[in-house]
C-alpha cells in the first residue's frame, strides 16, 4: 500500500525541522571552539544529542528512500503489467489470423476439389430469427450470389442460400427444421432425403425412399443432383445411425453433417451451378 501524502509531508517536515536544529547545533557549538577547554567541555556534552540527530536523520533518510524506491518499483510493475497485456493482445490476434489462414487454406484445397466456380464468404452474424440454423456471410448479389446457391463448409455441404442482398446473404444451414433435400449413400446408390431437424446436437435425419435399400452406419451420404438446387456429389455428411422407420419397412436414421454447423466461419458458395 502507498503512503499517503499527509505522512509523507509529516516526515519531509520532521526532516526540514531536524536539519534546522542540526545547523542551529553546529553554529551554537562553532561559538566555543576557540574558548578551550570549554569547548570541547561543550563539544563533548553535546556529542549524545548530535549523535541521536544523526542517527534520527539517517533513519529518516532511508524511510524516504525505501518510499521512493517503492513507488519506483510500483511504476515499473505497472509498466511490466501493461506490456505482458500488449504481448498477449498480440498472441491472441496472431492465433485468430493463423487460424483464419488455415480455415481459409482447407477451404481452397476443397474448392479445387469440386468442379464448380465458388466465392469465399465470412460469416459474420448468426440470424436472431433462427441462431442454430441461419448464418449470414458478407458477400451478396454484387458477388455474383442469388437465392437458392449452395453454400459449402470445408468438407461439405452446409446449407443454400434463401436470402441475398447487395452486400450480404442469409444462409439456411441443413440442420434447419425446414431444409430438405435430396441425397444419394455413396456406396450403395440408395436414394434418401435429408432434412433438418430440432435436434441440439446437430445431427441431421435422412429416410430412405425404397424399403429395399440398406444403409450402414458410417456410409457416407452425397448429394443427388435431383430437384434443381444442390449440385450432386457433395458430401453431407456420414450416417451415425440407423433404424427401421414407424412401419417397419425402410431405412431411417441419424447423420452426422461433414461440416460442424455450430462452428462455422468461412464458407465458399457455388456460384450459378443451379439447374
Amino acid at each position: 500500500m502507498r503512503p499517503s501524502r499527509s505522512k509523507l509531508g509529516l516526515i519531509r517536515l520532521t526532516v526540514v525541522l531536524l536539519l534546522i536544529s542540526a545547523v542551529a547545533l553546529v553554529c551554537f557549538v562553532k561559538g566555543f571552539v576557540a574558548a578551550e577547554p570549554a569547548g570541547r567541555i561543550i563539544r563533548t556534552a553535546l556529542y549524545p544529542l548530535q549523535r541521536a540527530f544523526a542517527v534520527a536523520y539517517e533513519g529518516i533518510a532511508a524511510r524516504v528512500q525505501l518510499i521512493r524506491d517503492y513507488e519506483r518499483i510500483l511504476a515499473e510493475n505497472e509498466l511490466l503489467r501493461q506490456q505482458v497485456q500488449e504481448m498477449r493482445l498480440l498472441l491472441v490476434k496472431y492465433d485468430e489470423v493463423a487460424a483464419e489462414n488455415e480455415r481459409l487454406r482447407a477451404l481452397h484445397d476443397y474448392s479445387e476439389q469440386i468442379s464448380y466456380e465458388t466465392i469465399a464468404a465470412r460469416v459474420i452474424a448468426r440470424d436472431p430469427h433462427g441462431w442454430r440454423d441461419h448464418i449470414v456471410i458478407d458477400k451478396g448479389t454484387a458477388n455474383g450470389i442469388a437465392k437458392n446457391d449452395a453454400v459449402l463448409g470445408s468438407h461439405g455441404l452446409i446449407g443454400r442460400v434463401v436470402s441475398a442482398s447487395l452486400n450480404s446473404s442469409v444462409v439456411m444451414l441443413i440442420s434447419d427444421p425446414q431444409s430438405s433435400l435430396s441425397g444419394r449413400v455413396q456406396d450403395s446408390r440408395s436414394l434418401v432425403v435429408v432434412e433438418g431437424t430440432d435436434r441440439t446436437d446437430g445431427l441431421i435425419r435422412f429416410d430412405c425412399l425404397e424399403s429395399g435399400d440398406k444403409v450402414q452406419v458410417g456410409d457416407l451420404v452425397i448429394t443427388s443432383g435431383l430437384g434443381g438446387v444442390f449440385p450432386p456429389g457433395l458430401p453431407i455428411g456420414e450416417v451415425y445411425s440407423v433404424e427401421k422407420d414407424f412401419y417397419g419397412i425402410a431405412d431411417t436414421g441419424l447423420i452426422t453433417p461433414a461440416s460442424n454447423l455450430l462452428s462455422i466461419e468461412s464458407v465458399l458458395v457455388i456460384i450459378g451451378a443451379g439447374v
